[in-house]
């Protein structure tokens, strides 16, 4: 029953239902509004389904506004009777150096598929409409799509970007144990690049929170808060990296022995080296800040936790 329940919590996410009916209705919307050609209509919809509100606004803005470069372009290449290969050839070319200009470059795809399409176009009987009142629906498809996806996204079951942070905080936090034990036991398969990996995740997500924040989603979070946890995260790598510089462990103070049994339940294996005696004085020092540092992260994300509960 519980694989059941899990497969069907897969198969029919909140993102993937969301998809679905943001695609389904674009299709059926264009289908209303007369439109002979709704394909652009389902996948602009497609598109615009990101993990982020306000990535999923800015990404249909700009493909919005690309989508009507690419059409202009198509225009005046038609007008001019500018259609062949060629002529193709260039036009992408221009359309890719537009979007890379303005930054657009997710919006590329789209805005190319446009050209073509309208550049491909050609009124076989007498009441099919002009290749400008063709591109001109051909934008108007796409917009119906990107603005039903970003409306769906931000309306219904938007991305819970709290609960992605607190899954990124307790991944890292994981990772930075596990770093500190290995540093402990005196081993080389410290990952660095990991913990970087992590730190730049975290920072994706508060970017995400604050962007989000301008378009009244996570209002009930305080930026303060994410960014103590963040500092903290940003602390413990510098320590950890300075404390695994020398490569040697020298002898662990009993204050320090202390906190290493209470944070982790039990005494960590450590491989010490009885070196220089000043070495080892610095090295207490800096273990102990870290050791508040996992001590605060610890607490402080359970603090976010309980937060996230009361919203």
């Amino acid at each position: 029953m519980n694989n059941f329940l899990h497969f069907l919590k897969k198969t029919f996410g909140p993102r993937t239902l969301k998809t679905a009916v943001a695609t389904t209705l674009s299709i059926y919307v264009a289908h209303l509004l007369g439109m002979n050609n709704p394909i652009l209509a389902g996948i602009s919809a497609v598109v615009s389904m990101t993990s982020s509100v306000f990535d999923s606004y800015k990404i249909s803005v700009n493909r919005i506004l690309s989508t009507i470069i690419g059409a202009i372009i198509a225009i005046v290449f038609q007008y001019f009777g500018i259609k062949s290969m060629i002529a193709m050839f260039f036009g992408i070319i221009l359309i890719i150096n537009i979007c890379n200009y303005f930054n657009w470059n997710k919006s590329t795809p789209l805005s190319c598929i446009v050209f073509i399409i309208i550049m491909l176009y050609q009124p076989r009987l007498s009441d099919d409409p002009s290749y400008y009142m063709y591109a001109f629906y051909r934008v108007t498809d796409t917009t119906v799509g990107l603005l039903i996806g970003f409306f769906i996204n931000y309306f219904i079951y938007p991305p819970n970007r709290h609960q992605f942070l607190l899954s990124t905080y307790t991944k890292s936090l994981k990772e930075f144990e596990n770093s500190f034990k290995l540093l402990l036991a005196n081993s080389k398969n410290i990952k660095l690049g990991n913990l970087i990996d992590d730190i730049n995740e975290i920072n994706t997500e508060l970017k995400s929170i604050k962007n989000d924040k301008k378009l009244f989603k996570n209002k009930n979070f305080k930026i303060s808060d994410i960014s103590k946890i963040n500092n903290d995260f940003y602390t413990a790598f510098g320590l950890i990296t300075q404390l695994s510089e020398n490569g040697q462990i020298p002898n662990i103070s009993n204050e320090n022995l202390k906190l290493i049994k209470n944070y982790f339940g039990s005494s960590s294996a450590i491989i010490s080296t009885n070196i220089d005696k000043e070495y080892e004085l610095a090295f207490n020092y800096y273990l102990d800040e870290l050791l508040e540092t996992f001590f605060r992260l610890k607490e402080n994300i359970k603090i976010f936790e309980k937060n996230i509960e009361k919203i």
